[in-house]
């Protein structure tokens, strides 16, 4: 009997670091294509910026005006047309007539180009192109976010079902099958969808899960290196960039720790620049390597696994 659990742990042990290790590709695979698509956005902003610089100009120049009072409107029009870009070169002498059509509802601004040589002078053109680039960048910050969440939770759903393999008493307590069940289908099969049913429900909220492995295993996220906190903060980003265009909401304010909320209130866009990204990439190695650790540590299978896998996590 000693010989067949013994086995079993091995067994599971390698089924554990298989998990690790694809999981790991799947988190390389993210990073180069973070790296990729990062220096490909570094490069679009400078072409834009390069490209449209005079026509931004013009286009908040020409902004400014619906902020203004009425009574001030015409005047910051003549203001506008004075001011110089290039060369000596003045927004009038670009415009033929600037002018404001307003109604009820609405101000609309209407002009002309006297000679326009580049349509990079359009500021029309320009605020376009500038939503776009825009639009681009949080596409890829979702992505980086999203997939993130995901090679984590396709990890843990793997973790998840060793876990229960362990210790099904934990997991399964009250749980009852029918006999005419039994009588329908082998007993092993019923077994596997349990597990399985078990895990998809555990997943569903990653998490709570992940509290609930640590009070039922004695699981210690947090042993060696403060990450759990930290990838609370990751996941509900996620959740504000995919459900609230990136713009802090009650739900993210409430469930992340304070030393993440102290200066976000709702409504305020969530910065991800590419140091957020870098660290948030980080995190998500190190709480998949700190899971692995915690549980060949649970396993108890073998001790120079386990300071290899210490030494991955910290």
């Amino acid at each position: 009997m000693e010989n067949h659990i013994t086995t079993n742990k091995k067994f599971i042990c390698e089924i554990t670091k298989k998990a690790l290790q694809s999981a790991i590709f799947d988190y390389t695979s993210l990073y180069d294509y973070y790296l990729q698509t990062s220096k490909t956005i570094i490069k679009e902003k400078k072409k834009f910026k390069d490209k449209y610089k005079y026509a931004m100009v013009i286009a908040n120049a020409l902004d400014s005006i619906f902020t203004m009072e009425e009574d001030a409107r015409q005047e910051k029009i003549n203001e506008i047309k004075s001011i110089i870009i290039a060369n000596s070169t003045t927004i009038g002498d670009i415009f033929s007539n600037i002018e404001l059509d307003e109604n009820r509802s609405s101000i609309m601004l209407n002009y002309n180009f006297k000679e326009l040589k580049s349509k990079s002078l359009d500021p029309a053109k320009a605020k376009r192109e500038e939503i776009k680039i825009n639009e681009y960048q949080n596409i890829f910050v979702r992505s980086i976010l999203s997939n993130i969440i995901t090679i984590f939770e396709n990890y843990f759903s793997k973790i998840i079902k060793t876990l229960i393999i362990l210790n099904p008493e934990r997991y399964f307590e009250n749980t009852t099958i029918k006999i005419s069940n039994l009588i329908k289908e082998d007993s092993i099969s019923i077994l596997n969808r349990c597990v399985d049913e078990k895990v998809d429900k555990l997943i569903f909220d990653s998490l709570e899960t992940l509290n609930t492995i640590e009070q039922k295993d004695k699981i210690c996220i947090d042993r060696y290196t403060s990450i759990k906190k930290e990838f609370e903060e990751i996941y509900y980003r996620r959740n504000v960039y995919i459900h609230n265009s990136g713009y802090a909401n009650k739900i993210y304010i409430k469930n992340i720790d304070k030393m993440y909320s102290d200066n976000v209130n709702i409504g305020d866009k969530l910065i991800c620049d590419d140091i957020y990204l870098e660290n948030a990439l980080n995190c998500l190695a190190k709480i998949m390597c700190s899971i692995y650790y915690e549980t060949i540590h649970l396993i108890d299978y073998n001790q120079h696994q386990f300071e290899r896998c210490r030494y991955y996590a910290i």
